[in-house]
């Protein structure tokens, strides 16, 4: 979270890196612009599957370590966080992208603005090019060639980030030839397309919202459906019911627990003064 909130944070004062800065401004357009589900406050809420998939991720990375030290390797704690960066980064690309990553890509898929959504989280992470790459191809498929020639021309600007990201190696000058080329050829096709009426995203409706009590001692919990408020009565036991059981009292230091168990369950959540 602390790298994320750096990333999309206005007080950064490192110097300005425009591929980076771009990416960034971009992935907070198309939140908004898109109505992306899996953000909040434009940082990203991992889904149950997208946090399936990073845990496997970790595992194996984990696996694969010890296997090739003949024991269980550790990292200093500066190391973690970059190497569970990289691993996040690649185990979301690889489910954004898969089923269709290596399809003919004839049809849209109808989940195109999850996948998204799970492209730019993984991009957030791992300022991999090829993640806005898929974005662009994506959204000129579902209609939206402005945004899409937005995320090819992004990919233009990582040769500024390019020594960066691949750690100085002398050898990556063919890798950042053919992810530029690629973006330019997307970007050459774009102005031969035909106009297509834009696909519309679907709008995910709140299941429960969380409303903060102004003295900071609690939070009044409403659920927007019978499933949500089953849910609730079964994992916030010590919470009061209110106003003929519509919401619920729950006290501050069990508010974050249920939050994320909401999250892991699936649930969309909305805070206000959380």
């Amino acid at each position: 979270m602390g790298l994320l909130s750096k990333l999309f944070g206005t007080t950064d004062k490192r110097p300005a890196k425009p591929y980076v800065d771009a990416g960034m401004r971009l992935t907070q357009k198309l939140i908004t612009s898109l109505r992306l589900g899996g953000w909040e406050n434009h940082l990203p809420v991992y889904s149950p599957e997208e946090i399936e998939v990073i845990k496997r991720q970790l595992e194996e990375s984990q696996r694969q370590f010890n296997e090739a030290a003949g024991g269980t390797v550790l990292f200093h704690p500066e190391a973690v966080e970059t190497l569970q960066r990289m691993q996040t980064a690649q185990a979301l690309e690889g489910l954004a992208g898969e089923g269709w990553l290596y399809s003919d890509r004839s049809e849209l898929p109808k989940d195109w603005a999850t996948r998204v959504s799970t492209f730019l989280k993984a991009f957030a992470c791992g300022l991999n090019p090829s993640c806005l790459q898929q974005v662009g191809e994506l959204l000129v498929q579902a209609g939206y060639k402005t945004e899409a020639r937005e995320a090819f021309e992004v990919v233009l600007l990582f040769p500024t980030y390019a020594s960066t990201y691949y750690g100085g190696a002398p050898d990556c000058e063919d890798i950042v030839a053919k992810t530029v080329n690629r973006a330019r050829d997307s970007l050459g096709k774009l102005q031969d397309l035909p106009e297509i009426p834009r696909r519309e995203t679907a709008k995910q409706s709140t299941d429960i919202v969380f409303n903060g009590y102004p003295g900071g001692n609690g939070a009044e919990v409403t659920p927007f459906n019978p499933k949500a408020a089953s849910w609730l009565r079964e994992n916030a036991k010590v919470g009061r019911w209110i106003l003929d059981g519509q919401c619920m009292q729950l006290p501050m230091s069990q508010v974050a627990g249920i939050i994320t168990k909401a999250r892991e369950a699936g649930f969309v959540i909305k805070t206000n003064r959380i």
